[in-house]
């Protein structure tokens, strides 16, 4: 037990935004010159909203305690399991998005999205999205949970390749961002 209480007492690294692969040519982000995006920033606040819905239990869960992916031993990195993002750009503006979450069986998930974006100014966007998160072992137990998440942000690009959004949705007001 005192193991686990310090465990939790650790300070945790904040984890990045996954890579986003593409199938296909992703083309123009917007079909605006001088608006295009890297299309995680457009993406994000959707993928943080659904996760947040979800967070991660199974660290202190006994049944994971030996995964190697969720205790950061396969990268030597973090102790945050695995994020993946394919997208394929489907109009100028719209973009179809899958995404998982690995680590424990229990906090592992799958999820789809589409993002709807259009530029205001040439680092400004204003976003509509909808997307779900299937979690197969989420619930204590182990049966299957779903998240979904609707919601309009407005996404700030800064020259630096950081982000802030402030958004509205289903859950109600969030402000986030890329650091």
């Amino acid at each position: 037990m005192l193991a686990l209480v310090l465990a939790l007492m650790q300070p945790m690294p904040v984890p990045g935004p996954p890579v986003v692969k593409w199938y296909g040519n992703p083309g123009d982000a917007n079909g605006v010159a001088g608006a295009r995006a890297p299309e995680w920033i457009l993406f994000e606040p959707l993928r943080l909203g659904l996760l947040s819905q979800a967070p991660a239990t199974g660290r202190s869960h006994p049944a994971c305690a030996d995964n190697n992916e969720l205790l950061g031993a396969s990268t030597g990195q973090s102790s945050f399991a695995s994020q993946h993002v394919i997208g394929t750009r489907l109009t100028p503006s719209l973009t179809l998005f899958g995404f998982t979450r690995g680590g424990c069986a229990l906090d592992a998930g799958i999820g789809g999205a589409i993002v709807h974006a259009t530029p205001l100014r040439p680092n400004i966007w204003l976003t509509t999205s909808a997307g779900f998160l299937f979690l197969p072992q989420y619930n204590p137990n182990g049966t299957p949970a779903m998240r979904t998440q609707l919601r309009t942000d407005v996404i700030f690009k800064q020259n630096d390749g950081r982000s802030v959004n402030v958004g509205v949705g289903m859950h109600g007001v969030s402000v986030g961002g890329v650091l």
